[in-house]
Order: structure tokens, then sequence, then C-alpha cells
């Protein structure tokens, strides 16, 4: 199974979205936290750093509303859709 690291701003919560994609954890990390850091102090932006295997996703990080929520993933990784 393929994991990727991907990153989205939004200048809305309903808005549009852009977004990186990255297969290295390190790298996706520190676009989020430039991300953040030229368009954080909106306090409309959403910014979002998702774990992501195969069909399955994981917010890890959320920079909205000027701060941010840590998720860690769960133990045993990302459960898949229900069948």
């Amino acid at each position: 199974m393929v994991t990727v690291h991907l990153v989205t701003l939004q200048f809305s919560e309903e808005g549009p979205a852009v977004t990186g994609e990255w297969a290295d954890d390190s790298t996706a990390l520190r676009i989020y936290r430039e991300w953040v850091g030229l368009y954080g102090s909106d306090e409309r932006v959403v910014i979002r750093l998702i774990l992501k295997e195969g069909t399955s996703q994981h917010v890890l990080r959320t920079w909205a509303e000027q701060r941010e929520v840590e998720t860690p993933p769960p133990p045993g990784g990302i459960p898949g859709p229900k069948s």
C-alpha cells in the first residue's frame, strides 16, 4: 500500500484547495509549516497535513482560526473504508 503525505491550503473552510503531495513526511511537514508561516495569520485560512494510505486518509495536523490541532495516527495504521 502506498503512503503519501498531502498538504492542503484553503482560504476559507468551504473554498477551493491548493494541494501538494509528497512521499517524504519531512518535506510535507516543512511545506505545512511554511504555509502556516505565510498564510496562517488570516483567521479564515485552513491548512491540513494529511496522511494517505491507499484510499484512506487521516488528518495529522490542522491549522485553523490561528491555532493548530494535532491528531496522531491510530496504532496499526489508518483503518480502511468499511465494506
